[in-house]
């Protein structure tokens, strides 16, 4: 776990019970998320304008009728950008994120393993997204608006590429139409395209498939943020940001009033430094920033004690 600029491990221990110490989170639905009827967003156009910024055209309707700009803030409509390029390694078309507003990566090499060495990446981010805000949109009447990216293509953008615009709704109960996608090319030459798997498919199977709490729908929407920019945490691939930081022993009961324990940490691909802290305040540490800690617990408790 980061906190600033230092690693900082929580080493959970539960008195006379059980010990969970750096466990994942848990990831729950998106806040604030109210019962919306019959919202539809729609992409109708996008250009590059003469500052390289993409500008997309679309609608948002609430039962059929056009809704204003401050009920399309509340409705926290978000945007993100890819373009159809190339994979390094296997050299088949494979989308990239022009939307890296998320976590920072030292290191990334795009196509994995065997990725040579001009596309590995340093200093670059994660694929995200852009929450419209109000001096990134212009109100163009019964419920349509122009988007603008505060993202801008490079320079070296190819203007005969495609690119994709994914949009969605993230206040309202996902539907079917609350999010969507549009394809362009800013030259206007043919669209390109790279399947590489279809909605009927994976709904076969998995029923409607929905992600990100549900308001989420569709592969090629998924395509746009999912890319070969975007570092898989939950897997060894070198490509992957893997997690950096664990404690040994990851779990143990210790009873109120035994000795110390200690808590060795692991690092993998880092030597930063860790820092160790308690809370509650219950028992204590021998320091605060070393490879290892001894946890001593309290000498009595009123009853079983989570402690982190």
């Amino acid at each position: 776990m980061v906190r600033g600029h230092a690693w900082r491990c929580r080493a959970a221990l539960l008195l006379a019970s059980a010990l969970a110490a750096c466990t994942d989170p848990q990831v729950g639905g998106p806040a604030g998320v109210t019962e919306a009827p019959a919202y539809e967003l729609a992409l109708l156009r996008a250009s590059v304008n003469a500052e390289r910024h993409v500008v997309v055209t679309f609608t948002v309707r609430k039962e059929g009728a056009g809704v204003g700009v401050t009920d399309l803030l509340a409705l926290r409509a978000s945007f993100a950008l890819a373009t159809l390029a190339t994979d390094p390694v296997s050299g088949l078309a494979a989308w990239r994120s022009l939307s890296l507003t998320g976590a920072a990566l030292r290191r990334l090499p795009l196509g994995g393993p065997g990725t040579p060495p001009p596309s590995i990446l340093t200093g670059t981010r994660q694929p995200g997204a852009e929450q419209a805000a109000g001096s990134q949109l212009t109100d163009l009447g019964d419920g349509t608006f122009a988007f603008t990216f505060a993202t801008q293509l490079p320079l070296d953008a190819d203007p005969a590429r495609t690119l994709r615009v994914g949009a969605w709704l993230g206040a309202v109960t996902g539907t079917d139409t609350t999010s969507a996608i549009l394809d362009f090319v800013p030259s206007g030459g043919a669209l390109a395209g790279r399947a590489t798997a279809l909605d009927a498919r994976c709904d076969a199977c998995h029923g409607r498939l929905t992600a990100h709490g549900g308001y989420r729908r569709g592969l090629k929407l998924c395509l746009v943020c999912h890319t070969i920019d975007l570092a898989d945490p939950d897997t060894v691939d070198p490509a992957a940001v893997g997690r950096a930081l664990g404690a040994v022993p990851a779990s143990r009961s210790v009873v109120a009033g035994s000795p110390a324990t200690t808590v060795l940490a692991q690092r993998r691909g880092t030597a930063a430094a860790v820092s160790w802290s308690l809370s509650p305040a219950g028992g204590t540490l021998s320091g605060a920033s070393d490879a290892s800690v001894a946890y001593t617990p309290p000498a009595s408790v009123g009853a079983a004690t989570a402690v982190t």
